[in-house]
C-alpha cells in the first residue's frame, strides 16, 4: 500500500513540475516577445503644418525595400577621455537598415553612403551617453537621429522625394568594446 502512494505522489509531483515549466516556458516567451511587438519604426522627423495627423503609412511587405549601412566602428570618447590623456575610449560597431518604398530614394542613398556614414559617425561622437550604461537609450537615440540625418541628405540631394523618403530606422547590429 505505502508502494502505491509513494508512486501516486510522485506522479502528482512530476505533473505539478511539468505544468510548471510549461507556464514558466510561456511566460518566458511571452516576456520574450515583448520588445518586438512594442519595438516600431522611429518617425520620420516632419513637424509642423506639412506632417499629417496620423504619420506616415506602414509600408506592405511588397512595396518595403531595406538599404543598409554596412558595420562601422566609432570610438566614443569616454568621461576620463575629455579629463586625462591615454585614458582610453569605448568602440561601438554597428550597422543600420532603413525602410522606404521609393526605389529613388534606395539609389540616392546607395550613392550617398559616404556624406550619411560621415554625418552619423559624427552624431554618434557628439553624443554624452555611454553605451555601457545606457544601451537603450544610446540605440533609439542613434536610430532616430540617424533617421533625421539620411532623411536630410537625401531630400537635399533629390527635391522630388519630400521630406522624409525613409519611415524607420533599424539598428540591426550593435557590439561594444
Amino acid at each position: 500500500m505505502l508502494k502505491y502512494l509513494l508512486i501516486a505522489l510522485g506522479v502528482i509531483v512530476l505533473v505539478t513540475m511539468l505544468v510548471a515549466d510549461g507556464l514558466g516556458v510561456m511566460a518566458y516567451l511571452k516576456l520574450r516577445a515583448l520588445p518586438a511587438a512594442t519595438a516600431a519604426p522611429i518617425e520620420g522627423a516632419a513637424t509642423g503644418s506639412n506632417a499629417s495627423q496620423k504619420g506616415p503609412q506602414k509600408p506592405t511587405a511588397t512595396s518595403a525595400l531595406f538599404v543598409e549601412i554596412p558595420q562601422f566602428v566609432v570610438s566614443i570618447p569616454t568621461q576620463a577621455d575629455t579629463n586625462t590623456a591615454g585614458s582610453g575610449a569605448t568602440y561601438l560597431q554597428l550597422s543600420l537598415s532603413f525602410l522606404t518604398e521609393d526605389k529613388h530614394a534606395a539609389e540616392d542613398f546607395g550613392k550617398l553612403i559616404p556624406i550619411i556614414k560621415s554625418g552619423i559617425i559624427s552624431d554618434i561622437m557628439s553624443l554624452n551617453m555611454s553605451p555601457a550604461t545606457e544601451p537603450v537609450k544610446m540605440k533609439s537615440k542613434i536610430a532616430e537621429d540617424s533617421l533625421q540625418i539620411v532623411n536630410t541628405i537625401v531630400a537635399q540631394s533629390d527635391g522630388t522625394l519630400g521630406k522624409t523618403p525613409f519611415q524607420g530606422a533599424y539598428i540591426t547590429s550593435f557590439i561594444t568594446q
